[in-house]
């Protein structure tokens, strides 16, 4: 069965709940043939390539480049890219068309009614409430989805409540898969101290990580704030790549208890994640996506048995709260501060031993079946 992935965007090494899915189908037998179809944005991009994997991926460029930015043209453009992705996946002959997104899977329809294979929209978030969309790229995005929606044979979300808000909003029920790590390839390679080791940071002093993107609306420049005031055991790592990461390089070259370690491959994530203390997610309430996410870095702390200090968000507050495992933090520096500079070392080991007990259940493992299950359904509605 060839089951091809159409992605929004360049399908670059970081993108783990691609490349995730990509490697269960194969390794299950589900899948005999695995494609990327991708977008090259400025011409830099192969057309094709295969990645050590054995995966093709196919780039194709945008339409309509040289138009101006913003506003009618911006949809204009995505439209326009709509229908040279959608073609460029039917002349593919895909048996499943797996799309990610609500852009990917706007090709994904086109691709479908040319083809007539099953199509599954994986929602990597909630689509059309996120923090770009606002303005008349979000009316745009509510009619491209309310409008094809009906075309998905399969919907899969990442959280709960995102599970919840496709029922009212659509009257149909999607899969939850969650962004769970895949321990038979994130696996954690030793138990070094790596942090310590890089930073050369005490072994008697607490160890923060914030991984992942470095962007606005995920508190950076709070959190970079509250650690100017803490004491001077407590230190906060900055793992990941970003809008601000020249902001996290500075405020690393002035506070001792500050440090930036550049992102690392999405497989050796896990062993560095391990050799920290607590770790912290800094999504901000500024859009319903971010109210309802359940996000990779969550999970990743999850897994490796840190304790975890979160903002006070629906999901996050209900799994750190259920598996009594960390702390909910406000967005105000001065408070983050308090928080950090309270808790003893007893108290930061109480929660990893109550993540580690159940840090097994945060395993690819568990929701690997239902997309496995998802796939096989949908290849029998092909035959």
């Amino acid at each position: 069965m060839h089951i091809l992935h159409i992605m929004p965007n360049a399908a670059t090494p970081t993108e783990t709940r691609l490349y995730k899915e990509i490697r269960s189908s194969i390794r299950a037998g589900v899948a005999t043939k695995c494609t990327i179809l991708a977008l090259d944005f400025d011409g830099s991009l192969p057309a094709r390539e295969t990645t050590k994997d054995g995966v093709e991926i196919v780039r194709v460029k945008r339409p309509m480049e040289k138009m101006p930015r913003g506003g009618i043209f911006a949809m204009l453009r995505l439209l326009g890219t709509f229908q040279v992705q959608g073609k460029a996946a039917a002349a593919l002959k895909p048996d499943i068309i797996h799309a990610h997104s609500l852009f990917g899977f706007a090709s994904g329809v086109i691709a479908k009614r040319l083809t007539k294979a099953p199509l599954l929209y994986d929602c990597h978030e909630l689509e059309t409430e996120t923090l770009a969309s606002k303005g008349r790229i979000k009316q745009f995005k509510k009619w491209l989805e309310r409008s094809r929606i009906a075309k998905a044979d399969e919907i899969f979300v990442v959280s709960p409540s995102i599970a919840e808000w496709y029922r009212e909003a659509y009257g149909r029920m999607p899969k939850l898969v969650r962004a769970y790590p895949d321990r038979t390839w994130q696996t954690v390679q030793d138990q070094s101290d790596r942090f310590r080791e890089q930073f050369n940071i005490p072994k008697d002093h607490l160890v923060f990580l914030y991984q992942g993107a470095l962007f606005n609306g995920r508190m950076i420049p709070e959190m970079l704030e509250a650690f100017r005031h803490v004491k001077p055991d407590r230190h906060l790592v900055l793992m990941g790549y970003g809008e601000l990461e020249d902001l996290v390089k500075e405020a690393a070259k002035n506070a001792p208890n500050i440090h930036f370690k550049e992102a690392v491959p999405s497989n050796e994530v896990l062993s560095w994640t391990q050799s920290a203390d607590v770790g912290v997610t800094g999504v901000e309430d500024k859009c319903l996506s971010y109210r309802y996410c359940l996000p990779n870095k969550l999970c990743e702390y999850a897994a490796t048995g840190l304790a975890i200090l979160t903002t006070d968000l629906v999901e996050m507050r209900r799994f750190v709260e259920e598996r009594k495992c960390g702390w909910v933090m406000p967005n105000d520096p001065p408070a983050i501060a308090s928080i950090v500079n309270g808790l003893t070392q007893a108290e930061v080991d109480e929660k990893k031993r109550s993540s580690l007990e159940r840090a097994h259940e945060i395993d690819w493992k568990v929701e690997e079946p239902v997309l496995l299950d998802a796939y096989r359904a949908l290849g029998t509605k092909r035959t």
